[in-house]
Formats: structure tokens, sequence, C-alpha cells
């Protein structure tokens, strides 16, 4: 006789996160939904730090291994660093002092209001902010900002949310409104790809929330004038 698998979805927040009781031939797994979803979220977390925390270790070592930190892919998939003394090279140089984790934050927030910014001055649809703020969030888990150049990454992250989010700006246009070599976007196009594993596709909550604010605004329409005023005083508290 073959097993027969049976799955049983608990609401108890108190249970394990997972157990499987095993009856003769049968099996029975028994899942906590709350607390496997919280389980996930806490184990995201903690891979994004120590994915932040590896990337910012290897730009200190090839701070001390090589003199730079800029790194290069090459078609072999090896690391190149075009900053690095060339060999022969005795002569001797301070090196400069390598960013924390702490700091790196900061310039990766930095850098993620400058997508809005830059958003808003093209009058981008929100969903090209946000596609692009989770692709420059992405990157930056797996390199650190020693390692890539984040302004140049950024304006790469709003060249690649225009283009899968199907809103046509060409990087000739995006480098001469914000005054930026365009070839500075093409020639990171294929790095951030790389980093993000060319998973592409974002799910944001707008088009969700906007259906939702048309549903409200049509319910409290057929409620009179008296709920709409309401409404807007609630809103503006």
């Amino acid at each position: 006789m073959g097993l027969f698998g049976h799955l049983c979805i608990s609401d108890d927040v108190t249970a394990l996160p997972g157990s499987m009781r095993v009856t003769g031939s049968c099996f029975h797994l028994i899942l906590n939904i709350p607390s496997l979803s919280r389980l996930r979220l806490s184990l995201w977390g903690f891979q994004q730090v120590e994915n932040c925390r590896a990337a910012n270790q290897r730009a200190v070592e090839a701070l001390q291994k090589y003199g730079a930190t800029r790194v290069e892919c090459q078609p072999d998939g090896t690391l190149a660093y075009p900053g690095a003394p060339a060999q022969g090279d005795n002569g001797h140089r301070s090196l400069p002092e390598p960013l924390t984790l702490a700091e790196e934050l900061v310039i990766r927030r930095f850098y993620e209001q400058k997508i809005q910014q830059v958003s808003t001055a093209f009058s981008f649809p929100n969903k090209i902010q946000a596609t692009a703020i989770l692709y420059f969030k992405r990157f930056y888990q797996k390199w650190s900002v020693m390692e890539h150049d984040p302004k140049h990454i950024m304006l790469t992250c709003i060249y690649l949310s225009c283009k899968v989010e199907e809103f046509h700006v060409s990087a000739d246009e995006l480098g001469k409104g914000i005054q930026q070599d365009p070839q500075v976007v093409l020639k990171n196009e294929l790095t951030v790809l790389q980093g993000l594993d060319f998973e592409l596709i974002v799910y944001t909550p707008y088009r969700s929330v906007d259906g939702f604010i048309y549903d409200l605004e049509s319910f409290v329409q057929g409620m009179g004038p008296e709920a709409a005023q309401g409404l807007q005083f609630f809103c503006r508290s």
C-alpha cells in the first residue's frame, strides 16, 4: 500500500511551526500557518543581513589584497579589480578605511531616496519607482556599495524598471534628464541583471490599493454627501 499524505492546517498559534505524525502506512503533516509565516519572515531577514555582511567582508578582503574594491565580472565568472595597482608596483600607499555595515546602510538609504526624486522629476508612475527601489535593494543584498558605484546602479535600476513596466524611456533620455552619461546605464545593465538573477517580475500593491480606494469611494457616495464629508474629515485627521 502506498503512502497517503493528509495535510492538516492548524490555527493554534502556540503549536510548533510544523510537525509530522506517522500512523501505519499514512503520514499526517500538521502545518501552522501563522508560525510558518513568522518563521519565514524571520529567516528571510536573517539571511538578508548575512548576505550584506558577506558582501561587506568580501570588499574589505579585496581592499586588503588588491588595494581596490571596485569590481568587474569577467565572462568566465571571475572577479577583476581594475583599480588594483599593476604588478611590480612596490610603492607603498595608504589604503582608505573600508565602510562598515551601518555606513553602507546609510549610503543605500540615500540612493533609495534619490530614486524617488528622479522618478518624481520624470513623472514616472508609482510602480516604476517601487520596482526600481526593489531592484536596488535586491542588488545590494549580493554586492557591497564598495564594489559597485551606487549612483550608477541606481540609474540602471530605474532604466530596467521602465523596461519591465513597459514605460519607454531610452538611456539617452534618462541620462540627459539628470545630466549623467547614458553609457553608464548601459554598461551596468548586465551587471544588475546578473545581480537580480534575471528575476525581474515585481508585484507592487498599487493596483490593489487603487481598486480598494475606488470601491470605498463608490460605497461612500451611495451613502450620501454627509457620509462623504465624514470620510474626508476622517482621512484628514
